[in-house]
């Protein structure tokens, strides 16, 4: 299988719960590249879409419960991100409800450029204040 993103230790934050579910939204992206390889688009998008929905609820749900467990310092910053991301997610899912065209691509760009900024910045500090609080 031709994939966009490989899970490496790079994007790992250290806190196991938070991995896994990060592996989640890199094996969204690869299924939306595979469909779009497939020029099986229209289908495939609304159940990423969906899936997309469900994944921001539970996982930033864990990141939230965790940040409020250990006083995070940072957030309300990080909450505003996830924020950003649910309100992006849902103009998403209602450009997927009326096939609108080229929505594909612009998911799969959302989700890299999502990966990029706040995984690997964002998520791996709170991975770091987390582990250094014995999680």
């Amino acid at each position: 299988m031709n994939v966009l993103i490989d899970w490496v230790a790079e994007l790992e934050t250290g806190i196991d719960e938070i991995d896994k579910q990060h592996k989640v939204l890199v094996r969204m992206i690869n299924n939306l590249h595979q469909a779009i390889l497939k020029d099986e688009t229209e289908s495939a998008i609304k159940m990423i879409v969906h899936d997309m929905v469900v994944y921001v609820q539970m996982h930033f749900q864990t990141e939230e419960d965790l940040m409020d467990k250990y006083d995070y310092p940072l957030m309300a910053l990080h909450k505003q991100e996830h924020s950003k991301f649910v309100a992006k997610t849902l103009d998403f899912k209602e450009a997927s409800d009326r096939s609108e065209e080229n929505i594909s691509y612009k998911v799969m760009d959302y989700l890299q450029s999502w990966l990029v900024s706040h995984i690997l910045d964002t998520d791996k500090n709170l991975g770091r204040y987390l582990l250094g609080k014995g999680v």
